[in-house]
C-alpha cells in the first residue's frame, strides 16, 4: 500500500449580510444628497464601502460584509449631517449586531439587530429629515395711490 499526501479542502463556511438603510425626508422637495456611514467595532469586517448615499429619500445598503465564524459583530451607523440651511437632519447612531450562528446544514447564518431608532431587530435603519426653507415672499401688485381728500374748508371767522 501506497501512502500518497493528500491535500483536504474544507467546505466553503461563509455567509454575507447586508445593512440596509432608508433615508425619508419631509417638508419641501430636496436635491441633497445625505452621506450615511458604517464603522466596524473590535475587528468587526468592514463593508465593500463603508458610506452609502441616497438623494432626497430612498435606499441603500452596505454590501459585502463577509463572516466566517460564528460571533456577534458590531456597527455603528450614523448620518452625516450636511450643510443646507433649513434641514434638520435625523442624528441617531445607531448600534448594529451582525450575529452570525452555525446552522444545521453546517454552513452559517446571519442575523441583524439594531438599535438606537425607534424600534429594535428591525434589520433597516431608518433616518428622518426634514427640510423647511423660508417661505418665498409673494408678489405685491403695484399699488395705485389714491386721491387724497380734499382739505376741508376754512372756519367762517367769527365775528
Amino acid at each position: 500500500l501506497l501512502l500518497l499526501p493528500l491535500q483536504a479542502r474544507a467546505a466553503e463556511y461563509k455567509c454575507t449580510a447586508e445593512l440596509p438603510v432608508e433615508v425619508r425626508t419631509s417638508g419641501a422637495a430636496t436635491a441633497e444628497r445625505f452621506t450615511i456611514t458604517l464603522t466596524p467595532e473590535d475587528g468587526a469586517p468592514a463593508p465593500a464601502a463603508d458610506t452609502v448615499q441616497v438623494k432626497g429619500s430612498g435606499t441603500a445598503g452596505f454590501t459585502g460584509l463577509t463572516y466566517t465564524a460564528p460571533g456577534d459583530y458590531r456597527y455603528t451607523v450614523r448620518q452625516c449631517a450636511g450643510g443646507t440651511a433649513h434641514m434638520t437632519y435625523d442624528a441617531t447612531v445607531y448600534t448594529v449586531t451582525v450575529r452570525v450562528t452555525n446552522q444545521p446544514n453546517g454552513g452559517l447564518g446571519a442575523e441583524i439587530w439594531a438599535t438606537g431608532g425607534s424600534s429594535e431587530k428591525t434589520g433597516l435603519l431608518l433616518f428622518q429629515n426634514r427640510y423647511d426653507p423660508p417661505a418665498a415672499p409673494t408678489p405685491r401688485s403695484p399699488r395705485t395711490p389714491r386721491p387724497s381728500p380734499p382739505c376741508p374748508k376754512p372756519p367762517t371767522p367769527c365775528r
